[in-house]
């Protein structure tokens, strides 16, 4: 079982390789079980969780990844 994470363990949002590092920690795909679960979780998020938060995060980082870019 993954460990349960508080608002208090994310990263500051103004330390950007601490978010990277913390996005690279995650794999919503595994977790939601595939990419369509997970593309889902993330757009429907109401950032109401940190699980909602990871996977928005998450589907940010690889959609960077794959275009070559750094937006996340």
């Amino acid at each position: 079982m993954a460990e349960e994470l508080n608002f208090e363990d994310l990263p500051s949002p103004g330390n950007r390789q601490s978010v990277l590092e913390f996005a690279q920690q995650f794999n919503a795909y595994a977790h939601y079980g595939s990419f369509k679960a997970a593309a889902d979780a993330a757009r429907h998020s109401t950032r109401q969780t940190v699980q909602e938060l990871r996977a928005e995060l998450f589907m940010a980082y690889r959609a960077s990844n794959h275009l070559g870019t750094d937006g996340f």
